[in-house]
């Protein structure tokens, strides 16, 4: 059994405000996981340099478990290979 959550991250309304639906969401299915011992991944553009956005996402509860929920940590790097809006 295996969770996939990919945008890691999002829930932002306006990108300003973090809905509180999607922390409290989020908290309790990670912690359902946690306690059932299912593997997730989670997929994210937050790099280590922004702590503070996961701090914003989640329970303090579920940020004491991260490291057992999400044992591995693994960065790709590299250009985006998205075509802008803008043409660059």
């Amino acid at each position: 059994q295996t969770i996939i959550i990919d945008e890691f991250g999002g829930g932002y309304e306006n990108g300003k405000t973090l809905t509180s639906w999607v922390r409290s969401t989020i908290s309790e299915m990670l912690m359902e996981a946690h306690k059932k011992q299912v593997q997730v991944i989670l997929v994210s553009n937050i790099s280590q340099q922004h702590e503070h956005i996961l701090m914003d996402l989640l329970e303090r509860r579920v940020l004491n478990r991260l490291g057992e929920i999400c044992p591995e940590v693994y960065q790709v790097r590299g250009e985006c290979r998205r075509k802008s809006f803008f043409g660059s």
